[in-house]
C-alpha cells in the first residue's frame, strides 16, 4: 500500500494542477456587512395561465388573460413592501449573502489544498498564511450572518415598477411546471403573476391568480372569480383590484379628470398632469389638490379626497373671464348637463349665464330626463331642478329590451324566405321567357312574350324591395341588440339606482 501511494499521487498531481488553473482568480474574503439592497427596481413577469378546459376558444383564453392583467399591471408606477414582506425580503438577502460566502469559502480552501502538494502551481509559504487568513475571516463573516437578524437589514422600501411579459422574442412567459420560484429565477423576475382558468359549465369560467415574490419566497396574493365567458374582461377588473393592493404593496385610489374647454391644463398638487384630460392610476389615498386652467377662462381649484379602494371622476368646466354665472343645480345632483349636443359637465356647476338661447337638458341615470329652455327665467334660474326618479327597475328594462330584440329578430328571421323565393320564382320566369322565346319554339307569339317579361320585372323588383325590407329589419335587429346589451351593462354599473321608489 505504501508503494502505491505514490503512483496514485503522480496521476493525482495533473488533475489537482488543472481544477487549480479552472479555479476563479481567488475571492476577496470578507464580504460587505451588513448586506444591502442595492435593488431600486422591481421587475414583474406575468406567465402564461393553465388552462382546463375542453372548448378551443377557453384555450386560447390563457395567453389573453396574462397578456389583460400585464396591461393593468403597467399603469403601477411603484411597489412599497410592507413591514411583513420586508422581514422575508431581507431574511433573502441574508440568505443570498451566506450561501456567496460559502462558495467564496470553499474556493479559498480548495486553493489553500493545492498548495499541500509537491510541485504545485502555487509555491510560496507566504500564500499558504494569506490564504488562511482569508479562511478565518470569511469563517467570522458567516458567523456573523448567522447571527443576523433580518431587522438590521437596510432595505429600498419602495422600488420602481417595470413589468416583464413576454420574452424577448414576443412569446409570453411559460406558466410554472411545479415551483413558482424556478419559473421566477428562469424569467430573471423578482415578481411572478400565473394563474389558471377553468371551465365550470357551458358559457361559464373561473379564473385563479396567484401572486409570488421571489426574493421573500412566498405567494404574496391569491384571487379566484367564476363568471360567464363573455364577461372575461370584468373577471379581471375584479380580480385586479385585490391585486393592486397587493402589486403596489399599499392602498390605493384612482382619479380621472376631465376638462372644458380644449387645451385646458390640469395640475395635481402643483404638478401638470394633462392637457383637457388626466388620469392617476394607483396613486396613494388622500387629500389631492387639483388646478384646472386656460387662457381667457377663469381658473378652477379644488381640493378632493380619495378613499382607499376607489375611483374618482371630476369635471370642470371652465367659464371665460369676466363673464355673469349662473349656477345649475339639480335633485339629485351629479346630473348630466347638455346645451344642444354638447356635454357641459355634471351639477352642480357654473355656466355663463350671457350664453345664446340654447335647449338644456339634465339627465341621471334611473331618473327622467328635464329638458328646459336655457338661460331659464327669472323665476326658475335659483331653484334647483327636481328629476324624479324613473319607476321603470333595472330588471323590467332589461326584460323590455330582451323581449324588443327577440321580436325584432324574429321579424327578420321570417323575412329571409320571402326574398329566396322570389328570386326563386324570378329565376324560373326568366328560363321560362328564353325558352319560349327559342328559335325551336314554332308556337312563339309576341304578346305572351311581353306578358312574360312585365312578369319578371315584377318579380324582379319585388325580389330588391324584399332585400331592402330584409336588411332593415337586420338593421333594427342589430339596434335593438346593442341597446340591450348597454341596459343590461348599465344595470350592472348603477344597480343601486335601479330599485323603485
Amino acid at each position: 500500500m505504501r508503494r502505491l501511494a505514490p503512483v496514485c499521487l503522480l496521476f493525482l498531481l495533473p488533475l489537482l494542477r488543472l481544477y487549480g488553473q479552472s479555479l476563479p482568480q481567488t475571492p476577496a474574503a470578507g464580504g460587505t456587512f451588513p448586506p444591502k439592497d442595492s435593488l431600486e427596481e422591481a421587475v414583474f413577469g406575468v406567465a402564461e395561465f393553465r388552462t382546463e378546459a375542453v372548448e378551443m376558444r377557453i384555450a386560447y383564453l390563457g395567453e389573453n388573460i396574462a397578456r389583460l392583467f400585464a396591461e393593468k399591471l403597467s399603469e403601477i408606477r411603484a411597489r412599497e413592501m410592507s413591514p411583513g414582506e420586508g422581514i422575508a425580503y431581507a431574511a433573502g438577502i441574508i440568505g443570498e449573502a451566506r450561501r456567496n460566502a460559502v462558495k467564496r469559502l470553499d474556493e479559498l480552501h480548495a486553493r489553500r489544498d493545492l498548495l499541500l502538494f509537491p510541485g504545485s502551481a502555487l509555491p510560496a509559504p507566504d500564500r499558504f498564511a494569506e490564504l488562511s487568513v482569508m479562511i478565518k475571516e470569511e469563517r467570522d463573516l458567516l458567523a456573523r450572518l448567522d447571527g443576523l437578524s433580518p431587522a438590521e437589514i437596510e432595505l429600498v422600501r419602495e422600488k420602481r415598477f417595470r413589468i416583464r411579459e413576454a420574452e424577448a422574442d414576443g412569446r409570453i412567459l411559460l406558466a410554472p411546471a411545479l415551483d413558482p420560484a424556478q419559473a421566477a429565477a428562469k424569467a430573471g423576475v423578482d415578481y411572478l403573476l400565473y394563474g389558471t382558468v377553468r371551465e365550470e359549465a357551458a358559457g361559464y369560467i373561473t379564473v385563479s391568480i396567484s401572486f409570488y415574490g421571489a426574493r421573500a419566497g412566498t405567494v404574496l396574493h391569491t384571487g379566484r372569480a367564476t363568471g360567464p365567458l363573455e364577461g372575461t374582461e370584468l373577471l379581471v377588473d375584479g380580480l385586479f383590484d385585490g391585486l393592486a393592493g397587493a402589486a403596489a404593496g399599499r392602498p390605493w385610489a384612482g382619479l380621472e379628470i376631465r376638462a372644458e374647454p380644449k387645451g385646458s391644463g390640469i395640475f395635481v398638487d402643483g404638478e401638470l398632469r394633462g392637457i383637457s384630460g388626466a388620469r392617476l392610476s394607483y396613486v396613494r389615498p388622500g387629500s389631492y389638490r387639483i388646478l384646472v386652467r386656460a387662457d381667457g377662462y377663469e381658473p378652477q381649484e379644488e381640493v378632493v379626497e380619495l378613499q382607499a379602494s376607489s375611483r374618482l371622476l371630476r369635471e370642470y368646466t371652465l367659464t371665460p373671464t369676466g363673464a355673469e354665472l349662473m349656477g345649475i343645480e339639480s335633485l339629485p345632483s351629479g346630473a348630466n348637463m347638455y346645451l344642444g349636443a354638447r356635454r357641459m359637465g355634471s351639477t352642480p356647476l357654473f355656466l355663463p349665464a350671457d350664453s345664446m338661447p340654447q335647449i338644456g337638458r339634465l339627465e341621471a341615470e334611473g331618473h327622467k330626463t328635464k329638458v328646459y329652455p336655457f338661460p331659464p327665467r327669472p323665476d326658475e334660474s335659483a331653484a334647483p331642478h327636481l328629476l324624479p326618479r324613473d319607476i321603470v327597475s333595472w330588471k323590467e328594462r332589461v326584460e323590455t329590451k330582451r323581449r324588443d330584440f327577440y321580436r325584432s329578430l324574429g321579424f327578420f328571421i321570417l323575412s329571409i324566405p320571402v326574398p329566396v323565393m322570389l328570386n326563386g320564382i324570378y329565376q324560373n320566369e326568366v328560363f321560362g321567357y328564353l325558352q319560349f322565346t327559342g328559335p325551336k319554339n314554332p308556337g312563339y307569339n309576341p304578346d305572351t312574350a311581353r306578358g312574360m317579361v312585365e312578369k319578371a320585372d315584377f318579380l324582379y323588383y319585388s325580389y330588391f324591395g324584399s332585400l331592402f325590407v330584409s336588411g332593415s329589419l337586420l338593421v333594427n335587429t342589430l339596434q335593438k341588440l346593442f341597446d340591450y346589451i348597454r341596459t343590461g351593462e348599465e344595470s350592472l354599473r348603477y344597480p343601486d339606482r335601479s330599485r323603485k321608489d
